[in-house]
């Protein structure tokens, strides 16, 4: 079975333990299960993880652990697998010896007394029945050290819990029926949420503590106590001032964010729940535009309606799609086209500071040629047109926009690439 060594001898400096009074005599690797620095809170020796084996030699072994840091006296937790038909079979050879120890010769044999050599019969078949019985048999269900300490309280503070549980126990035990039992359990757990502000014992600041609260039937508290989740350990209560509610704050957070905008946003709700925004502040100067400004013009040209009180400026920028253009000729003016010469023709003469606005254009030819619009003589191109034989080509209807316009002071041109009759007409403006 399982078991814990306490006759041990510790030398820190050389990572040397000597366990001098096992049944066996010296140690046997197989059978040491695991030491712990109870002390200082380390394992030092684990037969599973490499780095934290021994060298074995006798009663003696030297821990792969550095150990050098700890102290000679420090206490340690030592299991050790004791085989019990080992200790049972030591313990009857020295019983054995005891017997033998007692006899007395006479006349050249041995005399026992009956009586004690019945009892001591009894007591050695009693004994090795025992021996067989705990050899064949494994208490632990642990495997390993780790395993083992698990099970271990892991901080003094829980023991007060246990002896609140235990009693709790006891009163229930003295019950008689199941509703009495009932009655006597706690009827709810609640658990709050707390921040550590500053370090304290059991906590540093900004670790997450936990109260536990338990509640009776009547939603009366009867017990709490607290935890650190942080670390996974049991704590002492804390001072009030140490820690604040985490699910307070949120809310005192919220609050505040909900006071400061109200003092920032003067506002109320009106009578139809719209929310009325009063803006202390004058708005800036500049062009930037605020959203999508509009207008009521319920009824239009009567609500909100715009009207032009000053007189517009002059110059050539457009509004929208309208514009007014100041023309030296009011209408269209209708140029002729009759030409038999290739090259540039010019249909229609500049004029300083004017462009020529085509808005209307048709002619007929009498043979094959292309045809190449420009906005000067020698200017640029406008347009090209190919007639593969006589034909004709009209553009009209051009809703407003002219077809061609031309370079300012430039002419407007058509070039022919062979010699053929062109005749038609164009309808322009200047301005």
């Amino acid at each position: 079975m399982r078991g814990i060594v306490t006759d041990y001898t510790f030398v820190a400096a050389t990572k040397t333990i000597t366990l001098p009074s096992l049944p066996a005599g010296d140690v046997e690797p197989e059978l040491l299960l695991g030491i712990w620095n109870v002390t200082s809170g380390t394992k030092i020796y684990d037969p599973h993880v490499p780095s934290f084996g021994a060298a074995f030699a006798g009663t003696s072994f030297v821990l792969a652990f550095d150990t050098t840091s700890m102290a000679d006296g420090d206490t340690l937790l030592i299991f050790y697998e004791s085989d019990w038909t080992t200790v049972v079979e030591a313990l009857l050879s020295a019983i054995n010896t005891a017997v033998q120890g007692a006899a007395r010769e006479n006349g050249g044999h041995l005399e026992f007394h009956s009586n004690r050599l019945l009892a001591i019969e009894t007591i050695l078949t009693t004994m090795q029945g025992l021996a067989t019985t705990l050899n064949a048999k494994d208490f632990a269900t642990q495997s390993t050290l780790s395993d083992i300490l698990a099970k271990i309280i892991a901080a003094p503070a829980t023991e007060a819990k246990q002896d609140a549980m235990i009693s709790a126990l006891a009163t229930l035990a003295t019950e008689a029926t199941l509703a009495s039992i009932l009655a006597g359990l706690p009827a709810n757990m609640t658990v709050a949420h707390f921040r550590a502000r500053t370090s304290g014992t059991g906590y540093g600041a900004g670790d997450h503590l936990l109260q536990f609260f338990t509640l009776n039937p009547a939603g009366s508290v009867t017990s709490s106590f607290w935890f650190n989740s942080s670390t996974d350990l049991a704590i002492a209560a804390p001072p009030s001032g140490d820690v604040y509610s985490v699910e307070q704050n949120s809310l005192s957070t919220i609050a505040t964010a909900i006071t400061t905008l109200t003092a920032l946003f003067p506002a109320a709700l009106t009578g139809s729940g719209n929310l009325k925004v009063a803006i202390q502040e004058a708005l800036p100067a500049g062009s930037a535009v605020i959203g999508s400004v509009a207008i009521d013009q319920t009824t239009p040209g009567t609500t909100n309606a715009v009207q032009i009180t000053g007189s517009i400026p002059s110059g050539t920028n457009t509004i929208g799609k309208s514009y007014g253009d100041f023309r030296t000729t009011k209408a269209l003016t209708n140029a002729s086209i009759n030409e038999s010469a290739s090259g540039d023709r010019t249909i229609v003469s500049g004029t300083a500071s004017q462009t020529i606005r085509v808005f209307r254009l048709s002619l007929t030819v009498s043979g094959a040629t292309t045809l190449t619009i420009k906005d000067a003589a020698g200017g640029n191109t406008l347009a090209i047109y190919d007639f593969p034989g006589a034909g004709s080509m009209t553009l009209e209807d051009s809703q407003g926009e002219p077809y061609f316009v031309t370079a300012t002071a430039g002419a407007f041109v058509i070039n022919s690439s062979a010699t053929i009759n062109m005749k038609g007409n164009v309808q322009y403006t200047k301005s």
